[in-house]
């Protein structure tokens, strides 16, 4: 039909996009809720899980390399200084157990946990200080089998943390020394 007028292309996308937008009801997000006032337990706790997430916090900033650690002596297992580096590390992990059972104003309802997460690390650092140790396969396989019995523990020691700060309702910042206890999404 040549009596009727056409829109040049950039006239109807422009229209186009009017109508897209106008179906669209756009409504400023409304601003996050005030963060809920903590209990006094619930300080408590967040005090806690700071100090001690301050001890966690600074042992991983000191053992940055633990895992390289450990494959030099997995690969090099006849490695004098090697071995050395590992039972080093078993000793800090030890220490760190000491270090976390040496807090003293834990609160009741964490008193096991808190008991349980540094005792698995001494063990764990015994177990690890054990590793160098072996002198033949069989031994070695035996010491990285306890080792890892002891792994699992502290894993299940730790993730009792976890839950117990969560069913707590007590979470902490990117910023505290107790977001060593949240897992980011």
């Amino acid at each position: 039909m040549r009596g009727s007028a056409r829109q040049a292309p950039s006239q109807q996308a422009e229209s186009t996009f009017e109508q897209l937008m106008g179906a669209f009801s756009f409504t400023q997000p409304s601003a996050a809720p005030a963060p809920k006032a903590k209990s006094p337990d619930q300080q408590a706790i967040f005090a806690y899980g700071n100090v001690l997430g301050s001890k966690l916090q600074a042992f991983a900033a000191v053992n940055v390399n633990m895992t390289q650690t450990l494959t030099d002596q997995i690969n090099d297992r006849t490695s004098q200084s090697k071995g050395n580096a590992v039972r080093d590390l078993g000793l800090r992990y030890k220490t760190l157990g000491e270090g976390v059972l040496s807090i003293t104003d834990v609160p009741t309802s964490f008193e096991g946990a808190h008991t349980r997460l540094g005792e698995s690390y001494i063990a764990l650092g015994d177990a690890l200080r054990a590793v160098p140790n072996a002198s033949d396969d069989k031994s070695y396989i035996a010491a990285i089998t306890a080792y890892n019995g002891k792994a699992d523990a502290y894993t299940n020691a730790f993730v009792a943390m976890v839950t117990l700060f969560s069913a707590n309702e007590v979470s902490f910042d990117e910023s505290d020394a107790g977001s060593a206890f949240s897992f980011r999404r």
